[in-house]
This record gives structure tokens, sequence and C-alpha cells, in this order.
């Protein structure tokens, strides 16, 4: 086929694929946007293959080829896709060094990497790994990427870039701020911020990690976010609760006045108060818990019970790492052994631009509403909301009617952040969703449906619902009827023979 024949056939794979069923466009190759990056990345973090990168996965997919809608990057004798990866590079991904990784991809993805071509980095996700790959290999230490933006663009420049478009790295820093100048994200959410003030921290650590507190505090909007605000040493102070009527000026205020106790490392004690400030907030039912741990050193009590009840009680827990002092599996053990959860930085520094990622992270963790409870809400254009639910077995109806404006709504069993790129299904008013035979077979417990609600027109209201069973009238029924089923499997097995 020529490359018109391609782009149409790809077009129609898509469309069907989006409109009858599970869409995966990670593996799709000339795929390419802004979803379908997110995806990919969302796809390596939660498979914990590699370490937290700091948005330079996503800062490089954007300066090399604007996340593939940039006209060069699919251009005649280069396969780097995506991320824009050079042949030389990429035969480098192939080094003995880097065979502990080519297992793990073997095990997550069922990639033989001793098998992947530079033809095949025209699929967003091998794009994606060859240049992951190939940032581990120059830089192994520990696998930590740079928290800063200035040291991502020395890394990029010096060792990454063929520099096809002759970027500097000034030109890189100014892509980047241009690209994350206006947050895309305003989510409902109580968070609790909990930061470590103990003596092993000089006091101007201290008084840069107060101001990454401000900045994250300006990073969110006070009509959807409560925020609650503790410093803990030996001694416990609590600067501000949940409930309370300062205005973000008096609020900031609180933050940068607050004093610095210099005495031993309760974290323990610290998340249990945490936990605490949540259960005497008001209610807000579906609203995400978020409770982010800034400590730089090894805890004086542990945490053997603090992160456990913060679980039992649907509160996420975020662990940032800061200084070379504490370890690894502390961070781990309060992020609840989630390791998209946990943060490692290498000094204080880097906070002063980590709370843009911070922000990012808080409005991807989804509420968790009750069933047969409605809710309403509000975005703007290409904002998200996410929801999850576990699903009963006699399966879940989920109802999204737009009040103004227009939503797009995806949902997924497996990814947390379900959206255009890469779904299960997506949600036209009632929709009926079976469970997943998957999750009762293997004895687990219950499946859970993670939805996606994005923003169409640049200002969007919407009513929503999840229902026990199935609750769709007979006339609205969007369920898979026999020639529908029977149509997206013909198409799907038609795309992929053609691309696999």
């Amino acid at each position: 086929m020529g490359s018109i024949q391609i782009l149409i056939f790809l077009g129609i794979c898509s469309l069907f694929t989006l409109t009858l069923g599970k869409t995966d466009q990670t593996i799709v190759p000339y795929a390419s946007g802004k979803d379908v990056t997110e995806a990919v990345l969302a796809r390596i973090k939660s498979s914990g293959v590699f370490l937290e990168d700091h948005f330079m996965m996503r800062r490089v997919a954007w300066v090399e080829s604007k996340f593939g809608a940039a006209d060069h990057t699919f251009r005649s004798g280069h396969f780097g896709g995506i991320w824009q990866i050079s042949e030389d590079r990429f035969n480098r991904t192939k080094e003995f060094a880097l065979r502990e990784f080519h297992i793990k991809l073997a095990e997550e993805y069922g990639i033989v990497w001793a098998s992947v071509t530079w033809e095949d980095c025209l699929k967003p996700l091998h794009s994606a790994l060859a240049a992951r790959l190939f940032l581990h290999l120059v830089r192994p230490d520990n696998d930590y990427m740079p928290g800063t933006l200035q040291k991502q663009a020395e890394l990029w420049f010096d060792q990454y870039t063929d520099n096809y478009l002759e970027i500097s790295k000034e030109e890189f820093m100014k892509q980047v701020k241009e690209l994350e100048a206006v947050a895309e994200c305003e989510g409902r959410a109580d968070i609790c911020i909990v930061l470590d003030g103990s003596g092993s921290i000089a006091p101007s650590d201290f008084q840069t990690a107060r101001q990454f507190v401000v900045e994250l505090i300006e990073t969110f909007s006070f009509v959807n976010v409560r925020v609650a605000f503790l410093v803990y040493s030996t001694e416990m102070n609590i600067q501000f609760r949940m409930d309370n009527n300062l205005t973000r000026s008096e609020m900031l205020n609180v933050v940068r006045n607050t004093p610095h106790p210099r005495e031993k490392t309760y974290t323990n004690q610290a998340i249990h108060l945490g936990v605490e400030l949540f259960q005497n907030a008001t209610a807000r039912p579906g609203v995400a818990q978020i409770m982010t741990v800034l400590t730089d050193g090894e805890s004086t009590d542990g945490v053997t019970t603090g992160p456990g009840e913060a679980l039992r009680n649907n509160i996420t827990t975020l662990s940032v790492g800061i200084g070379s002092g504490i370890g690894r599996d502390e961070l781990l053990l309060i992020a609840n052994g989630i390791l998209g959860n946990v943060y490692s930085l290498q000094d204080f520094d880097a906070l002063e631009e980590f709370f843009y990622k911070l922000n990012w992270d808080v409005c991807e963790v989804p509420q968790v509403p009750e069933f047969g409870d409605s809710s309403n809400d509000t975005l703007v254009q290409n904002e998200k909301r996410y929801y999850r639910v576990s699903i009963p077995a006699e399966g879940v109806t989920v109802t999204v009617n737009d009040v103004t404006g227009q939503t797009n709504v995806y949902y997924s069993f497996t990814h947390e952040t379900p959206n255009s790129a890469f779904n299960d299904g997506v949600i036209r008013g009632p929709t009926f969703v079976r469970p997943p035979t998957k999750g009762f077979e293997e004895g687990e417990e219950e499946a859970r449906i993670f939805v996606a609600v994005q923003g169409v027109a640049e200002e969007n209201a919407y009513e929503m619902k999840f229902e026990t069973g199935n609750t769709v009238p007979p006339s609205d029924d969007n369920g898979s009827s026999g020639l529908v089923w029977s149509s997206f499997m013909i198409v799907l097995s038609v795309c992929s023979a053609f691309w696999f």
C-alpha cells in the first residue's frame, strides 16, 4: 500500500475499534497525538519497569515531534517515531548492559527486544521504550532522570537528540515551558500535605520545601480542592485543616511563616494524624483524597501502620523522598507499594519544578463514587475527570449525560486513565458494562472499572451515575448486539493481520 492508503486504512481501523470495542493505539504504527503519547507513558509508568522520569519522556516527545504531529515525524527513511530515536541510538538499546530491562519488557509486554527493529519504532510504545532504554544506558546511576528542566535539557542535548531541527538547550526549555504554562487540570480533591521538619534538614532546604508547598497550593482551584497542611518532627504541628476560612493569600502566608522544628522524624505518627485530618473534615463523598508525604530521611518510628490506615480509609498516599538519606523501601511503604506513587528527588532544589508533576498526578487520582448517587461536575476543554468503582458480578450501568457542552467518556478495566487512544470501550448515555471474566476466574475479590470524562467544548457540564446491574432502558441499550460484535471482530482481525 502507498502512504495515503495506509493512513486511510489506519483511520478506518481506529474508527471501528473506537466505536465497537477495545482501543489500543499505543501499538499501531503511525499513531500519534497527545492522547497516544499520554497513554504510552501511562502504560510505562504503571508497569514499574523504569523509575520516575520527572516528565522528561513527555518533554522529549513534545520537542522532538510535537507528540508525533510535526510534519517531519514520519519522514522518509526515518523510523524513530514520536520520540525520534535515531538508528544508532536504537541499536545501542540491544546492548547486554540492558539485559535486565529486556527481560522485564518480555514479562510485561511480551516484547522480545532482541527481535525488535528500528522500523518497529513507528509504533508509539516501541518508540518510547527505545528512548527510555537509551536514556537509562547513558544515565545508569540508579536509573534516575534529572529532576530539573535545565538538567533534562542538558541530557537531551548532550546524549539523546540527533538534532535534526537544530534546537538548542535553551530552545528545548522554552518549548517545554510553553507546553506546561497552562495547567490542564482543576480536579476535585482533598489534599493533606505532610512535611518533614526534622533536624537533618538544613534551614535553607526547609525554606525551599515551604516554597514548594506554596507553589503546589497555587496550582489548585479552591472551588474544587481543599488543602490541609502539617509539619512534623518530634511534635506534630497542624498549620491548617481541610475546613478553614483562610483566603488563598492567608493560607500561603501561613506556609511561608511555618517554623522549622528541627528534631526527630516521626513519619508514621504524622501519617496517622493526616488520616485524622481527613476523617474530621466535612465529608465530600466520591472526592479523591490524597496525602502527600515529603521526607528527607529514615523515620524514627518506622512506617509500619500509618500507610495501611490511610489505605483502609481510601486515602491515596504519595511519597516524595528528598536527598540521598532515605531508602527506596520506605518510600514504597509510605505509598502502600504503588510504585507510580513514589518519587525520589536528588535534592531540595528539584522541588521548585516538581510541583507541576505532582499537581498532574494528583489530578489523575480517581474519585470513588457510591452506587446510586448522582454527581454533577464541570470541565473546560480537554480537561479530564477520573472515576473508579468495583464491578459486581451482575455488572454496572454507567450513565453520563451532558447538561451543557459535550463530553467524551472512556472506560477501562486495567488502565487508570483511559482516553481515546487506550480504552476498553466508550460510554454514551446509559451504558451497561459487564465485568471482565478474568477478575472472577482468578479468584480476585472484585473487578474494577476506570472511567474518564473529557471536556470537548470550551465549557462543559455533565451528570454522572453508577448503578448496579443493567438499568439501561431497552430503547437506549448500548450493549453489543451479535451483528455489531461480529463486525467488530472481523474489522479487528483485518487490522491485526495488516499491522502484525
